[in-house]
């Protein structure tokens, strides 16, 4: 005869089993039938066994079986149900934030547009155009301040607006291209912060799913 044992998470759900003539139980594995045969079966209060080695998940990964401290008992449909539809939930909601994700990345990508003394032109803010942008304001300050800097001031700020080749702006001009794209990415963030806020403070799918980039949001809570 073998013995068969258990295997128990912090929500007494049965994890594995196994019997002791195939493996070696642990310290804190649970012994529920010391007359088993070679294969694990699970054993009911009422002395009911199951299948050889039945399953211990359904389909969705969701344990099917508890432990109550002295039997093993299969969970109410009812409760697998309401597990199911929180891991549904936060499902939709990942999926959800990962969109909103990309959304942020997408409108911050495309940058703004200003007014120069060209006329009006768009400059787009990658990660790789804010690094160039934070460099040359950065040498613009330290310039304007009579620090070593890169920045000519008789000559102005070499960047670019998008589509066009470098040249040489007008301190006036860089500061407030700078002015425009520096709280845009800021603004940007902030409501992206905003939405996923929101996102964890709904409790349905449907709800969920209707949210999108570019709705209405409380931009004050955190």
């Amino acid at each position: 005869m073998s013995k068969h044992y258990i295997r128990i998470n912090s929500r007494n759900l049965i994890t594995s089993g196994l019997s002791d003539e195939l493996s070696e139980p642990q310290n804190d594995d649970i012994l529920i039938n010391k007359n088993g045969g070679r294969q694990f079966r699970l054993k009911f209060q009422d002395g009911t066994l199951s299948k050889e080695n039945a399953s211990l998940v359904d389909d969705n990964g969701i344990y099917l079986y508890k432990f109550d401290g002295k039997f093993v008992q299969k969970r109410p449909q009812a409760e697998i149900d309401s597990e199911m539809a929180t891991i549904n939930l936060e499902s939709a909601r990942q999926e959800k934030i990962q969109e909103f994700n990309q959304a942020r990345e997408n409108t911050i990508n495309s940058g703004v547009e200003v007014t120069t003394s060209l006329g009006k032109l768009s400059f787009s803010l990658t990660d790789r155009d804010q690094l160039n942008l934070n460099a040359s304001y950065g040498g613009l300050i330290a310039a304007l301040a009579g620090m070593p800097s890169p920045v000519d001031l008789t000559q102005g700020v070499w960047y670019h607006a998008d589509g066009q080749p470098h040249r040489f702006w007008s301190k006036e001009d860089f500061t407030n291209i700078c002015l425009h794209a520096f709280p845009f990415i800021a603004q940007t963030i902030v409501y992206y912060k905003a939405l996923v806020r929101h996102i964890h403070n709904l409790m349905t799918e449907e709800e969920i799913k209707a949210a999108f980039w570019g709705m209405e949001v409380d931009l004050t809570n955190g």
